[in-house]
């Protein structure tokens, strides 16, 4: 583990894409978030950090709640079976 939160975003872009449960296009605008979060992490102005951070965690609340619906039905579909 970094302490270097370029280098930890770095890390979490170079996840498998196959491993990666729920929809592509979902995981494509959470990898556009942070690509923006690091380019904001180069600069000085707060205000672009506190936007990108605002986007990636939209991004991964939305992601994380689809993730948990597709779970759920699965686990539906395995108790029906």
């Amino acid at each position: 583990m970094t302490s270097d939160p370029r280098v930890a975003l770095e890390q979490v872009q170079l996840a498998d894409q196959r491993s990666r449960p729920g929809p592509v296009d979902w995981w494509e605008r959470f990898d556009a978030a942070v690509t923006e979060l690091g380019e904001a992490l180069e600069g000085v102005a707060l205000s672009a950090i506190a936007r990108a951070f605002g986007e990636l965690s939209d991004v991964a609340r939305d992601l994380a709640g689809e993730i948990e619906r597709l779970d759920a039905h699965a686990a539906g579909r395995r108790r029906a079976g």
